[in-house]
């Protein structure tokens, strides 16, 4: 009698008889998995001989959409650019700046040195110059010097890093006579005029409450100091 082949001789073998190949398949599809969670381990950074710790950021994953704008909402109104060169000084801040902190993460001891210079009014400088109808500069002095080239065609952008030491990313637009920004569709600020001196800018929290210092505008600070002589 002829040897009848068993049904399963015939079936093709399974990944459990070829181990080496499971393995391999088990491998590929780990990769993603194993990706995500090195992204979200902190990571060891060396500087001066002592080893720190972060935790990394999960917006590493947005850098290459960089060349791409989040969803914004609609314009509240077609743009109509003021003029906002100039020197001005904050004088005033209208609303709850500590709470406005609180909201945004700032540490107890930032908070305590920020009341104790009473945030910044009377000291905090803004200077805005080679303003166009998509860009103008900005250079500040308080918490610290920091100068940023603003581009205003609603593109995302990185600036830097904030007093927190967090990336500065937004991008910024003309929305009727206010410049507006905005991180992944969400308000951050507004700047525009109050008057031809005063120039107010508001801050926005996660929760849409605002804060806004007042500016004035002075003299250029080369101008005040030679008549002092």
């Amino acid at each position: 009698a002829g040897l009848m082949a068993s049904p399963s001789a015939s079936a093709p073998a399974s990944l459990s008889s070829h181990p080496v190949e499971a393995a391999l398949i088990w491998g590929a599809a780990l990769v993603p998995l194993v990706l995500l969670a090195h992204s979200l381990l902190p990571r060891r950074r060396i500087q001066s001989g002592k080893t720190s710790w972060r935790h990394a950021r999960l917006v590493k994953a947005a850098v290459p959409l960089m060349g791409r704008s989040p969803s914004l909402p609609p314009p509240s109104a077609p743009p109509k650019p003021v003029d906002l060169t100039g020197y001005w000084l904050n004088t005033e801040i209208r609303g709850d700046f500590r709470a406005y902190m609180v909201s945004m993460g700032a540490p107890f001891l930032v908070q305590q040195a920020a009341k104790d210079q009473d945030y910044g009014v009377g000291k905090m400088r803004n200077v805005i110059s080679n303003q166009t109808r998509w860009h103008l500069s900005l250079e500040t002095n308080f918490p610290f010097v920091h100068s940023i080239d603003l581009e205003l065609d609603g593109r995302e952008r990185e600036y830097g890093k904030d007093p927190l030491g967090r990336t500065l990313r937004y991008c910024a637009r003309w929305e009727g006579s206010e410049l507006v920004a905005y991180r992944g569709g969400v308000l951050l600020w507004k700047r525009g005029l109050e008057g031809p001196d005063t120039m107010l800018w508001h801050l926005f929290d996660s929760s849409g409450e605002r804060v806004t210092r007042v500016f004035r505008k002075e003299a250029p600070i080369l101008v005040r100091r030679d008549q002092q002589r």
